[in-house]
């Protein structure tokens, strides 16, 4: 084989390898995110490489040619009409062949990088080919995917740390709805190698010019959240509870007053749910009946009516809000601790998941994750009514475990569209995003409740042809004025208000039954009247403004928490 062959066989080699490269490409091209991803990696790495490959094939092909155009001008048949000059020929002949050599040297070094080339051109190939074979995870209505389908690493613009109940689903709904509402394009949010972290990516447009931004979600439970925040290492807080006092501390110096209105953000309502397999034929337990299985004193559920079964008890993770929320309105009140037998669960899918497919179990979870299995009716004491956690029992706080969903931001946050993005969660389009989720909106809704036998009579009158909004107004412990989420609710009432101008708005109010009875009538009515000049200073005059003392409670009273839930002003419209 002389030498111009070997260069037009080699060149065939190349474009050999070229076709065999796009059919892999082609076969991935039914699914058009993978066309893309490859067409992102040929542009950016290989392409250049590729280009090369083919320069290297384009120039060996002309060669190739010449050589063998060269080797039949000169057979036998033509050579008298191409060639007049025998030393011409041999000197021209010399000269091509020490040309040619010099350049098969070169090639040579071009084509083992040519060929390299490939090989990890068909590695990235094969490994988006893996990923295209892998079942879609999509959390609606964002598109999801994995670390290996990442576009490039934007460096977060803010990091959101913290609780799993809010972070797992929530979040990333409600980041997707805020950058939608800015105009921003390729909203994604990718999985990381790491469980419940994950990285929105998307497209802003700010002073007409586009920027890649990202937002950083670690969801490994609501004490995490503070500390990331201690360290340095998340710029705001996600929380399934309210902050602790000795976290409170901690941060001040560095962020300011986490529980000022400015900075402490009710963003939803949730109800901690009590489940157990849907085959169960307990419908209802007491907040002490509840502390009895967790805890393990009860083991059997023929213990307390049930079928025989030994309990099998399942937990949320130390880190979890859920877990804090649990432990202070269950164990903690009935003086018990939770079961060394107890399986715990970082995912609240998971935990649930598990409940659903043992006959035995008994589990707690955020109201959105209750999915296949049986939430319980919850008294609050062995003498109170049990109450299912429904979407108007957790709004108005009356079912005995509903808990607030929190986002806590610094004085000063690190980046503008911190705030932007808690105002857009705080607004009616933000609350609705928490209703698809799975969550309580904090959006008003009226509905005709069942009222107790033991109500007043006075009471009973009153909202007789009467609706109740979907709120309690309560307040700071100690004192006459209302916590932050009653003062947003305020401003919530009003909008109300101004959508519904023909309704009238009657205010009551309640208190604890520490204290001599009167005492609390008094309280009671003080905390209406009080209400009631908000919303006389915005132009609304409320028809009737009563108290009813420790009437109609809605949580034990042995307990701070309980009492701080049964002090609250309802609102009824008629």
């Amino acid at each position: 084989m002389t030498l111009a062959e070997a260069f037009y066989k080699l060149s065939k080699l190349i474009s050999q390898l070229e076709q065999k490269t796009l059919k892999q490409i082609e076969l991935l091209e039914d699914r058009e995110y993978q066309r893309q991803i490859i067409q992102t990696s040929l542009e950016s790495t290989h392409l250049p490489i590729r280009e090369l490959a083919g320069k290297i094939a384009f120039t060996m092909e002309q060669l190739g040619e010449q050589a063998l155009l060269s080797k039949k001008l000169i057979e036998p048949e033509v050579e008298k009409a191409v060639v007049t000059s025998t030393t011409l020929t041999k000197n021209t002949a010399s000269k091509s062949s020490a040309t040619v050599f010099i350049v098969a040297f070169l090639l040579i070094g071009l084509i083992a990088a040519g060929y390299g080339a490939f090989l990890l051109l068909r590695t990235d190939v094969a490994t988006v080919a893996e990923v295209s074979s892998a079942p879609d995870s999509v959390i609606s209505p964002l598109s999801d995917s994995s670390e290996a389908q990442q576009a490039e690493v934007v460096a977060p613009v803010f990091r959101l740390h913290g609780s799993n109940t809010v972070g797992e689903s929530l979040a990333p709904n409600l980041l997707n709805a805020f950058l939608l509402s800015k105009q921003a394009s390729s909203i994604q949010v990718h999985n990381t190698d790491v469980d419940v972290e994950k990285n929105v990516q998307a497209v802003l447009k700010q002073n007409g010019d586009e920027h890649n931004i990202a937002i950083e979600i670690h969801a490994h439970g609501s004490s995490t959240g503070f500390k990331d925040l201690l360290n340095g290492r998340a710029d705001m807080a996600m929380s399934s509870r309210k902050i602790k006092e000795k976290e409170l501390a901690q941060l001040k110096p560095q962020y300011g007053d986490l529980k000022a209105v400015s900075n402490e953000h009710v963003i939803g309502v949730d109800g901690l749910a009590v489940i157990v397999h849907p085959s169960n034929s307990i419908d209802a337990l007491s907040s002490e009946q509840i502390a009895g299985l967790f805890s393990g004193r009860i083991s059997d559920w023929s213990d307390i009516g049930g079928r025989a079964g030994r309990v099998s008890i399942y937990a949320r993770d130390k880190n979890s809000g859920t877990w804090d929320s649990f432990k202070s309105m269950i164990l903690k009140k009935n003086n018990v601790e939770l079961s060394e037998t107890a399986q715990r669960f970082e995912s609240s899918s998971l935990l649930s998941e598990k409940v659903s497919n043992d006959v035995n179990a008994i589990g707690f979870i955020g109201l959105p994750y209750v999915k296949q299995a049986k939430a319980l009716a919850v008294a609050d004491t062995a003498n109170s009514m049990a109450i299912y956690p429904t979407a108007f029992t957790v709004a108005t706080e009356d079912y005995p475990l509903s808990r607030r969903l929190y986002l806590y931001t610094p004085e000063t946050p690190k980046s503008p569209l911190i705030r932007e993005f808690v105002g857009f969660v705080l607004s009616e389009a933000g609350q609705q995003i928490v209703k698809e989720t799975g969550f309580i909106s904090q959006n008003i809704t009226a509905i005709k409740p069942s009222i107790v036998s033991s109500a007043p009579e006075s009471f009973k009158r009153y909202v007789k042809d009467a609706q109740r909004l979907s709120l309690s107004l309560r307040f700071i412990a100690g004192r006459s004025e209302l916590d932050n989420k009653g003062q947003r609710d305020i401003q919530r009432l009003m909008r109300y208000f101004q959508n519904h101008p023909e309704k009238n708005l009657m205010l009551f109010g309640f208190a604890d039954s520490y204290g001599k009875k009167q005492t609390n009538l008094t309280l009671s009515e003080q905390r209406a009247k009080m209400v009631s000049e908000l919303f006389i200073a915005r132009g609304i005059n409320p028809t009737v403004i009563a108290g009813f003392g420790e009437a109609l409670p809605v949580a034990g009273n042995d307990t701070a928490f309980g009492r701080y839930k049964n002090r609250r002003v309802e609102a009824w419209v008629f």
